[in-house]
């Protein structure tokens, strides 16, 4: 971190005792124990965690003098790229909050988001800022947003999901044992900015040290993938089922491109085992994670690590189970009255914990009916969230 300035100085608790509330923080701290060490690759353009560090505070602090602290929400309108990393580590470092907008986009959408969630500062390519409305500063906090997301909109106004650092942090923690994601690891980063498993994979190379590797392309075709996991020395993958089930045919048995891959995360939509069955029939020594979960639910609510044995025998054509809630989440499967139903009947899913959402943003009342107090949990305080 630079001397020049300590307004992006993590929190301390005691004497020398740094408190990480937000991912800034623990980029802080791998500034100074692995300062040499790649943070992101894209491309031939690298930056390690020293100059990552350098740059995501000297951003903060021209986020500063414009008014960025507390509450203050901060667009990006950069595409999948180093500035959008150093953006989003700068925002919250300054304390503010950030709000992922696509560039190609139609320029109403734009805009409709920015109106929506009230923005005070654009961010746009080459880092340029924009200061668009006047920002009341306030001390950062574990409480504060960290982000909001927005869904597709594809029936109407783009929903925002607003996910608090607090939330952020423990679905990170949780995921980083789960995945054992260390200081060794190629993370690749195929999701755009503006989806929120992207984050994860930002997050997850920030707490662990690893580095995260953005394509050096917009897509990368199936045919493509295996080759540039070996170009690239790639080790953790997360991939959606279409595109999983479209590399499968460009993957050989044994493929030696694949010889760094140790963790292939498969989410965000129906997993089928027949496409399982069709990868370890690969015989590729890597670990297989089913994921689900819902924006509202911070990204990654359920894991599902699945083995050859395990996949062995079922129908092709059968969807793999969501699997178990991550450490410190429940799952609940109710009925109309928030009654638990027996085994094998039919209910709705509820996620609970501290990774549940703030909430919409300006729906008050969509808030209100997807978003309850959970009242199996003990803690007049814990909410969960009804799926639908």
């Amino acid at each position: 971190m630079a001397d020049a300035d300590q307004r992006g100085a993590p929190p301390m608790d005691g004497p020398g005792q740094s408190v990480p509330r937000t991912l800034a923080d623990h980029l802080a701290k791998y500034a100074l124990l692995t300062p040499d060490a790649p943070a992101i690759q894209h491309g031939d353009a690298v930056l390690t965690y020293a100059e990552l560090d350098e740059q995501a505070t000297q951003l903060a602090i021209r986020l500063r003098d414009l008014g960025v602290a507390h509450r203050a929400r901060v667009a990006v309108e950069i595409p999948r790229s180093i500035d959008h990393f150093v953006a989003l580590l700068a925002i919250f470092r300054a304390g503010g909050t950030h709000v992922p907008i696509d560039p190609d986009q139609p320029a109403e959408r734009r805009q409709s988001i920015v109106e929506a969630a009230q923005v005070h500062v654009l961010i746009g390519r080459g880092l340029s800022i924009e200061r668009l409305s006047a920002i009341a500063a306030a001390a950062p906090d574990t409480r504060d947003l960290a982000y909001i997301i927005h869904t597709s909109g594809s029936t109407g106004t783009p929903k925002g999901v607003m996910v608090s650092h607090e939330a952020f942090l423990h679905h990170l923690t949780r995921v980083l044992d789960i995945y054992g994601c260390s200081s060794g690891d190629r993370i690749l980063m195929l999701a755009g900015p503006v989806f929120d498993v992207s984050l994860e994979q930002i997050g997850l190379a920030v707490l662990s040290g690893a580095t995260l590797v953005l394509p050096d392309a917009d897509f990368w075709m199936p045919q493509e993938i295996s080759d540039k996991i070996a170009e690239l020395g790639i080790t953790v993958v997360d991939i959606s089922p279409a595109y999983f089930r479209e590399t499968l045919a460009h993957v050989e048995r044994r493929d030696p491109r694949l010889r760094t891959l140790r963790l292939l995360n498969v989410g965000n939509d129906v997993i089928r085992y027949g496409d399982l069955q069709e990868w370890f029939a690969k015989d590729i020594p890597a670990d297989v994670i089913c994921c689900y979960g819902p924006t509202e639910g911070t990204i990654t609510a359920t894991v599902y690590p699945v083995t050859p044995a395990m996949a062995e025998g079922k129908n092709p054509s059968a969807s793999v189970p969501i699997g178990s809630p991550l450490p410190g989440t429940r799952a609940y499967v109710l009925d109309e009255q928030l009654h638990p139903v027996e085994d094998g009947a039919v209910g709705e899913l509820f996620i609970s914990g501290p990774r549940v959402a703030a909430g919409y943003l300006n729906r008050a009342e969509e808030t209100a009916a997807r978003f309850l107090h959970d009242p199996f949990a003990g803690d007049s305080g814990t909410r969960m969230y009804r799926t639908g």
